[in-house]
């Protein structure tokens, strides 16, 4: 009984059972983590996953609390306008560093308060270099921003779009944001549209009230399939989409729920 030490929560209790009929629902024996199918997660939120590629996938989405900690690295390519010498600037609290196409000019892995750091390097006019920022933050006033200058280039922000994710599609940086200092768990990926934040001793992970629908990006191969949405509260079927998939990342919207919900996707018979 849950007034007994071991008994726990009834709503507990149940919730697990659901989730152990939720995965007995699977070829368990053939699945296996896989986290790079799983190409966006809303912020606030994060995501596991078990794969049996091209027949069977299990999500389970969660909310975060806001960690104390937590790390963020970005991603993509950088192009300039003018061929010249670039004086990169950060702006941090705690560490960073900083590689223009696996160069490392900037340095400074350490906890301090809102430091400036600079690093230079020459460019070339429409050449697409690739950047790489890495971020740890442990306490204190969250800041990360990237600008730069040159002669020509006065002191500012890296625009978005001067910046792209890897893959293209969009502006900005891809940020894979982590619950602490040494990139541990991902807690969602998203793309950035620059690197100018000042979170005022709030953190990145504060869930957002949710919208009406909840969009998570997977990566599935051809096929047919069939997608339920189950809440982990009662075990019902919350939402179900049948659908055929030509290749590459899919998106599927999740129905209104509170703190986390369950995706099951099978190859359709």
């Amino acid at each position: 009984p849950s007034t007994q030490p071991g008994g726990g929560n009834p709503t507990l209790r149940k919730q697990l059972r659901v989730l152990s009929d939720f995965i007995y629902g699977f070829d368990f024996i053939q699945m296996k983590p896989d986290r790079l199918m799983i190409k966006g997660v809303p912020s606030g939120m994060s995501a596991r996953a078990l794969a049996q590629p091209g027949k069977a996938y299990a999500v389970y989405l969660r909310t975060m609390p806001s960690p104390g900690e937590f790390s963020v690295r970005w991603t993509g390519s950088i192009e300039p306008k003018f061929s010249e010498e670039y004086t990169f600037h950060t702006f941090s609290n705690d560490g960073v560093r900083l590689w223009v196409d696996e160069q490392l000019i900037i340095d400074n892995w350490t906890e301090h308060s809102v430091k400036e750091d600079t690093g230079k390097v020459t460019l070339k006019a429409d050449r697409r270099y690739q950047l790489k920022i890495e971020y740890f933050y442990t306490g204190g006033a969250a800041t990360m921003k990237l600008w730069w200058a040159s002669p020509t280039q006065a002191l500012e922000a890296i625009p978005s779009n001067q910046l792209s994710p890897f893959g293209g599609g969009a502006q900005g940086l891809r940020g894979d944001y982590f619950s602490n200092r040494n990139f541990g768990e991902l807690m969602f990926t998203r793309t950035d549209p620059e690197v100018n934040f000042d979170w005022a001793g709030q953190s990145p992970f504060a869930p957002a009230p949710q919208a009406a629908e909840t969009i998570l990006l997977m990566e599935l191969p051809p096929g047919t399939y069939r997608a339920e949405w189950v809440n982990t509260k009662n075990g019902s079927v919350e939402k179900t989409e049948s659908f055929r998939h030509a290749g590459g990342e899919r998106r599927l919207a999740a129905p209104l729920h509170q703190e986390d919900i369950a995706l099951r996707v099978k190859e359709a018979s």
